[in-house]
């Protein structure tokens, strides 16, 4: 699945953390019956058209043709510069020129975005309200109120500066528009008419500006790709550290979000940061209207995992205890046991949750940088 990037202020270290997971006795917080539920079930085989995902990949190389046509040579010694300065934990220098920015793109993005894809794909039911038609007359017009406006589906990808996320979601709404040529979701019930427009604000510690802006172009191309139109699309960056995001400018930056997304970059923001984190999750529950969703995907397993004592010298002696990310994620989202005891509430409800999904490059595929499997834990929650 390859290194991770500094998403949006982590400093985390390129490399596996150590396997301590096992060693956690504690007992979780009760979930929602609906996520306890979905835990169980086997992840769906992907319907996304092979047409489709050849589209996404053609956007990268449509966006990058000098590098990805310069040699595998130059592009391996691109690709094991930014390794050697992600394994030094040394990310000004990783993120720091375009060379490099556009070597991580080609090699990782552009995988991990026809991974995304069939996770979006898999999620669409949810994402565009249809699991909602049938709820409780009460929240009819709970319902009915997230579908106004001006038809945009805003999205806020913490964490995606590097492109994935960006392309990913564009082949994804690409394929709900009705003059789309690969009908695989347009069906979705609940779609409806207030679909009409993907907004997106990528959010990045480092300068992905000029990487962002490439695959735009690309994603518009009449003669690549074109996934969408400009009337269909709009694409915005921040350079900013969410870490240290004043609570205002979060509230300001998500408050229209339909959906949040934190993909591979929540347990690297856990590692810069276990208070931090712990303080832009509680923020994002304030700052997200109601019915918004975050998805969280990350590594599965041990590969995710995080010390109560996360500085590194601690880690490094083996000090701490270990605990999954997601249990992390559920307790401060979730709640425990004894907070609904005393009537504090929940914010959100757990609507998926699976620690291990995989996604297996088919057959046919087409492009210059070898691809590789991805395996992914992925949890979606909707802000009560």
């Amino acid at each position: 699945m390859g290194p991770k990037k500094p998403a949006a202020a982590a400093k985390a270290a390129a490399g596996k953390p150590k396997n301590g997971a096992s060693r956690n006795k504690k007992k979780a917080h009760k979930q929602p019956a609906s996520a306890a539920a979905r835990e169980s079930r086997p992840a769906p085989p992907s319907a996304v058209p092979l047409e489709l995902q050849q589209r996404l990949l053609t956007a990268f190389t449509a966006a990058f043709p000098v590098l990805l046509t310069s040699g595998d040579e130059h592009l391996g010694a691109l690709v094991q510069r930014v390794k050697a300065h992600l394994y030094a934990r040394d990310f000004d220098a990783a993120f720091g020129m375009q060379a490099l920015l556009e070597a991580y793109a080609v090699r990782w993005s552009a995988g991990r975005a026809v991974g995304y894809l069939a996770v979006f794909q898999s999620l669409s039911e949810i994402l565009l309200g249809g699991d909602r038609v049938e709820e409780k007359e009460e929240e009819e017009e709970e319902v009915e109120e997230e579908r106004k406006g001006d038809g945009t589906f805003n999205v806020v990808a913490l964490g995606g500066g590097a492109g994935a996320e960006v392309v990913a979601l564009a082949g994804w709404f690409s394929s709900l528009l009705p003059s789309s040529s690969t009908p695989s979701s347009s069906n979705v019930s609940g779609q409806g008419e207030w679909c009409k427009k993907l907004a997106i604000t990528a959010v990045d510690i480092a300068d992905w500006s000029p990487i962002l802006s490439l695959l735009e172009a690309s994603i518009l191309s009449p003669t690549h790709s074109t996934l969408l139109s400009p009337s269909t699309f709009a694409l915005t960056f921040s350079q900013t550290d969410i870490l240290t995001l004043p609570p205002a400018h979060l509230t300001q930056l998500l408050h229209a979000a339909r959906l949040v997304t934190l993909l591979f970059t929540l347990n690297e923001l856990y590692t810069a940061s276990l208070a931090r984190t712990t303080a832009l999750l509680l923020g994002v529950g304030v700052g997200m209207r109601k019915g918004g969703l975050l998805l969280v995907l990350d590594s599965p397993g041990s590969y995710s995992t995080v010390s109560l004592n996360n500085s590194q010298r601690g880690e490094e002696q083996g000090e701490g205890r270990r605990y999954p990310m997601q249990w992390l994620l559920d307790r401060t989202l979730l709640g425990t046991d004894t907070d609904e005891e005393e009537g504090e509430g929940q914010k959100w409800e757990k609507l998926v949750g699976d620690e291990s999904r995989w996604f297996r490059v088919p057959e046919g595929l087409q492009y210059p940088v070898r691809l590789e499997n991805m395996r992914v834990q992925v949890h979606l929650y909707r802000r009560l």
